[in-house]
This record gives structure tokens, sequence and C-alpha cells, in this order.
């Protein structure tokens, strides 16, 4: 019963692994990971409501899936709808507080609503976690910047430099 979860999971062509998920999802309708699967592959087309059903129905199987909790996030982020974003982001970190990219998402959340405070917050985090992620410093050097900030912000930014030269 998983040759189309391995056909799927093996394939790199979004459509073919969802037709693929949904022959063994049909077959194996309680397996959280396929959910999530053909969800990262619906996100991957842009289809982010489908993607949310999706990690919902992971998510309703498995009520600790941090990842389907964080991609569910992002989905709800593509929409604009921000509160479920957040509320999806600091799920994924109440079952892993070790999450960066959940701080790190929420954080971007956080400062498309101009909240710079709470953003500033998941930056860290997700720096002390991940000390040498380049795009967090360029994300924390922005708000720092939009805060007046600025030599913080420049200090951020040759951080980021200095990790990352390309």
């Amino acid at each position: 019963s998983k040759y189309y979860f391995n056909k799927a999971f093996k394939s790199s062509d979004y459509k073919y692994q969802i037709v693929n998920y949904t022959k063994y999802l049909r077959i194996n309708p309680d397996d959280s990971i396929a959910y999530y699967n053909r969800g990262y592959a619906y996100y991957s087309l842009g289809k982010y409501q489908l993607a949310i059903d999706d990690y919902s129905r992971a998510i309703l199987i498995n009520p600790n899936y941090a990842y389907a909790y964080h991609n569910r996030g992002i989905a709800y982020d593509y929409l604009g709808k921000y509160k479920r974003a957040i509320n999806d982001f600091s799920s994924a970190i109440k079952i892993n507080p070790d999450y960066a990219s959940a701080y790190g998402n929420r954080g971007l959340v956080y400062k498309k609503l101009g909240k710079y405070k709470l953003a500033l917050d998941d930056y860290n985090s997700t720096l002390r976690i991940m000390p040498n992620y380049s795009n967090t410093y360029i994300c924390r050097a922005n708000v720092y910047e939009k805060s007046g900030k600025y030599q913080l912000a420049i200090d951020d930014y040759s951080r980021a430099i200095e990790i990352n030269p390309n």
C-alpha cells in the first residue's frame, strides 16, 4: 500500500505527487505525513487553500505536527490571514521551542503588521537557535532601520554580509 506514497515521494513533479498522494490517501486516510506532503505540493503550486486543507487534516490526525502548523502558517500568510498565521507559528513553537523557522516566519508577519518589538523578539529567538542565519540578520536590520536605529541596522547588515558575502 506504500506504492503510491513512494511514487509521489520520489517525484519532483508536484502535480504527479498530488495524484499519487491522493490515490494513497484513499487507501490510507489516516496518514498525516501523506497529507502534509500533498499539502506541500499544493503550496508549491500556489494552491494555498488546498494546502491549508491538507495541513489541517495532518494536524487533526497528529495534533503535535509542528511542521504542519508551520507550513499552514506560511500558507495563511500568503492569503493575508495574518492572525491565523501567527497562531500557527505560535503552535509550532509551543510544540518545538527550538523551531527557528517558526520564530523567523512569525517575525516576518509581525513586521508586516508594524509590530516591530514582537518581530525583534522573534528574530532574536531565531538567532539564539541559529546564530549564523544571514537572512534573519537582514530581517532584523530592516526592523531596526524602520525604527530609526540605524547603527544597529548597519551592524546587522554587516554581519549578514560577513556570514554570506554573496
